[in-house]
């Protein structure tokens, strides 16, 4: 058994034969000064331990100084457009290797560089159920960031199918930021059971009177974010990096 794992069931056996107790009495929050004599330490506590309230809001700061200093993105639109013949689901899939890197705030992008990402964003999860994808670890913000998208390149449909899902999900007590955070540093909670229940009914009911993809070919939707590529690509061209080895072309 590794040192570590020595350390681990020493302290259980310990308190599980003797009734050593797990926590300290006493010990408070280096940061907020909390107590924290309800605590159990597996290890002994270092000197600068924070109560859970703290590192939460720790990891928040390191996420904000991250996002303050991310870089803009780099890349070459017109080769990632390539020469004509190209399908729409292959260039939207280069747009997606690069712009799934660029976590700089939405202030310091192009509006087109924004749609485009929210765009791929959610495209990664078409096909799925708008109940599955709001299930998921980000769902709302892929959600609310697919429906803005959906309403730049025109596909109305759409982005309505999405507005009248999130009305529902909204009717059934959950929330959503308006406007959207830049950044997002905290996402809705769990969904209970019976939500889930009503939202997987309802995002059905309303597909069939929505069909956002009836009479639509696999890739209609990435064929109009092309279209919107290329009413911005003089703008989208001032990324293209000096150097063309600086590029983030896939």
């Amino acid at each position: 058994m590794s040192k570590i794992g020595d350390h681990l069931f020493g302290r259980l056996l310990r308190r599980l034969t003797k009734g050593e107790s797990l926590s300290q009495p006493g010990r408070r929050c280096f940061r907020c000064k909390k107590d924290m004599s309800h605590y159990s330490f597996l290890f002994e506590p270092e000197a600068e331990e924070v109560c859970e309230e703290c590192e939460a809001e720790i990891r928040k700061e390191r996420a904000l100084e991250q996002w303050r200093n991310a870089p803009l993105p780099s890349y070459d639109i017109d080769a990632i457009i390539g020469p004509p013949g190209r399908k729409a689901h292959q260039i939207v899939g280069d747009l997606y290797r690069v712009f799934y890197h660029v976590t700089c705030p939405e202030t310091a992008l192009f509006e087109a560089e924004v749609v485009i990402r929210d765009f791929c964003e959610f495209n990664q999860f078409s096909g799925h159920d708008l109940d599955y994808i709001l299930g998921l670890n980000r769902g709302d913000q892929i959600l609310l960031c697919g429906q803005r998208a959906f309403k730049a390149i025109g596909a109305s449909k759409m982005a309505r199918f999405i507005a009248e899902f999130l009305k529902i999900a909204e009717a059934n007590g959950l929330k959503f930021p308006n406007p959207l955070p830049d950044p997002w540093l905290s996402h809705m909670g769990e969904i209970s059971d019976d939500v889930k229940q009503v939202l997987s009914t309802e995002s059905t009911r309303l597909c069939s009177e929505i069909d956002p993809y009836e009479d639509r070919s696999a890739g209609y939707f990435c064929e109009l974010l092309i279209d919107y590529v290329m009413k911005h690509i003089e703008l989208l061209r001032e990324r293209k990096p000096k150097a063309e080895s600086e590029s983030i072309v896939p």
